[in-house]
């Protein structure tokens, strides 16, 4: 499940309970700015709180961040859970179709023409010969007699 900066923010919250700016940044995978900036937003919406302590800045969840928090982890591990199930259900397909001989029974060996060194199949050569009955009075023919 894709998940925004918003949600990432509030989910690192719920499992880590408290963080500052720039931890809450690292987890996520955004500068601190930007995550100032989330913070602020997320401030405003009611869904964190934050706790000056100097020289930090502490960050967690509200009542109703946290609800939402809890909601969208469900919501995020039975989207992973189902994408994992197709997953599985598509490599075991892949590997039916893929097996020569899925019943496991023993398969009639196929002869096949020998092949040469470079991949071609070898044909034998064949000398074109006449008979020598029809050879001989040929060559006696043009003999002077």
């Amino acid at each position: 499940m894709f998940l925004t900066v918003k949600q990432k923010i509030l989910l690192t919250l719920l499992e880590y309970s408290q963080l500052q700016n720039n931890e809450i940044a690292k987890h996520v995978g955004i500068t601190e700015q930007w995550c100032s900036k989330t913070l602020a937003t997320l401030h405003m919406e009611g869904l964190i709180e934050s706790e000056l302590k100097p020289p930090r800045k502490i960050n967690k969840l509200t009542k109703k961040g946290a609800e939402i928090a809890k909601s969208l982890k469900e919501i995020s591990q039975k989207q992973r859970q189902k994408y994992l199930d197709t997953l599985l259900l598509r490599m075991q397909l892949f590997q039916l179709f893929q097996h020569p001989n899925p019943i496991n029974r023993p398969l009639k060996k196929q002869t096949q023409p020998a092949k040469g060194a470079y991949g071609h199949t070898r044909k034998t050569k064949q000398k074109l010969t006449q008979p020598k009955s029809l050879v001989q009075p040929l060559a006696n023919a043009n003999r002077p007699a």
